[in-house]
């Protein structure tokens, strides 16, 4: 079976509890819940938080563009999304809880074969995709739970969603990479 994610420890990424609460600070009003993130670069940022730079040295895959995402609810049952299913115009992402990331938020992957694409514009250019005409419930590849003890990265080339069943606001840091995923794993082997 073909990797999707893996889930990473904060002392692989060297992230403390001092680095989340600085992160916050930082960034909580500046992010309103959309679903789909704000994005932010290190070059513009001339005050940016001490874990920014610690992260972007030890994990050189990644670029200097980042995403701070705030979801709420949009689904009564894990099962199904009820949003757009999507593949993002990035390879990889890098996913890192600041607040609210629990049971009940699943990031979910499904086969490509069963979707089709829409031609939706979408300010990120990532592809919505739907289920395919005669299709209910697109196969599922699997599907992981970002919490408050770990970190993933994650394979953004197989169409995904997320599928949150709580109202409280999930919010977490994203980190950009163009490396493709099979490349950027290594660096935590």
């Amino acid at each position: 079976m073909y990797m999707l994610y893996k889930k990473l420890s904060f002392e692989q990424l060297d992230y403390t509890e001092k680095d989340r609460l600085e992160l916050i600070e930082y960034f909580d009003k500046q992010v309103i819940p959309t679903g789909y993130g704000k994005p932010f670069y290190m070059k513009e940022l001339t005050d940016a938080p001490a874990y920014l730079h610690k992260v972007f040295s030890l994990c050189p895959f990644l670029l200097g563009k980042m995403m701070l995402i705030k979801t709420t609810k949009d689904a009564d049952s894990l099962n199904y999304p009820t949003r757009h299913i999507h593949i993002d115009s990035r390879p990889t992402a890098l996913n890192i809880p600041l607040y609210g990331c629990k049971q009940g938020a699943d990031t979910v992957f499904f086969d490509i074969n069963d979707l089709q694409e829409f031609k939706i514009p979408v300010y990120n250019n990532s592809r919505t995709m739907f289920p395919k005409q005669g299709i209910t419930h697109p196969k599922e590849l699997g599907r992981f739970t970002l919490e408050m003890d770990s970190a993933y990265i994650l394979d953004t080339r197989i169409p995904h969603t997320k599928i949150q069943t709580y109202e409280d606001v999930r919010f977490f840091l994203s980190l950009v990479s163009y490396t493709p995923f099979e490349e950027a794993i290594k660096h935590f082997e």
